[in-house]
């Protein structure tokens, strides 16, 4: 085996038992047994095993499930100072040396003041950013959100009202029809004017000029041409 490879569990850096176990040239049902007598000793002798050995599992070519265990650089500590000899100075240099490497790819944070105030001024000016695209956000749903069901129900009062006081005015007197044809004709213009489909969709922002354009609202010359046209088709 040339390296051991480490990787982060639990918020822990650990080596595999498995790879543990090649390195040291052992079957990896006896390191298995060894960890399991160092991990009862620990916890008789009330210390956090899991700081040594975090026990995990693995799925053979078979598909079983098998135990494993998760070394920490404690636990390679561990495991080195019981083991004699060439392969326990071999092991320990290359557990130091795997560590060494994943600590030395870790960013680094800069201790100069300098450097801490710019990295400082620069999550600043990305949290501002993120604000400003949220006050955004907000701003855009609030100017294109509908009008409220209280609001929809005022404006069709006031739309009533508005044909009441034409008919008044222009003193008519109108068939079914011709009246359908009037309430047509401004809810269509009132439409258009605020650039939605339908009445419902009209936006809170455009309420009070949609009810200025109600209050002002006249019949136009076609319209009234073709209720004038519908009293003949009687």
């Amino acid at each position: 085996m040339d390296s051991l490879k480490v990787i982060e569990m639990n918020g822990q850096k650990t080596i595999d038992s498995r790879l543990v176990a090649e390195a040291l040239e052992v079957r990896h049902t006896d390191l298995l047994r060894k960890i399991s007598g160092y991990e009862e000793i620990l916890l008789n002798a009330k210390l956090r095993s899991v700081e040594f050995f975090i026990p995990s599992e693995y799925k053979d070519s078979t598909g079983r499930i098998l135990k494993c265990y998760m070394l920490t650089k404690k636990g390679c500590e561990m495991v080195a100072n019981k083991t004699t000899g060439e392969k326990g100075v071999i092991f320990t240099a290359m557990y130091v040396e795997a560590f060494n490497e994943m600590e030395q790819q870790q960013p680094k944070l800069p201790t100069d003041p300098m450097s801490i105030l710019r990295l400082t001024y620069e999550a600043l000016g990305q949290t501002s950013d993120r604000v400003d695209k949220i006050e955004t956000d907000v701003k855009a749903i609030k100017e294109n959100q509908s009008i409220t069901p209280g609001e929809y129900n005022y404006l069709n009062k006031r739309v009533r009202s508005r044909i009441k006081e034409i008919k008044q005015v222009r003193d008519l007197t109108l068939t079914a029809k011709q009246n359908s044809h009037l309430f047509h004709a401004i809810g269509r213009d009132l439409t258009a004017f605020t650039n939605v489909h339908t009445r419902s969709q009209i936006r809170s922002k455009d309420f009070e000029k949609a009810l200025q354009f109600i209050n002002n609202w006249e019949p136009s010359y076609t319209d009234l041409q073709i209720i004038n046209q519908l009293s003949l088709d009687i």
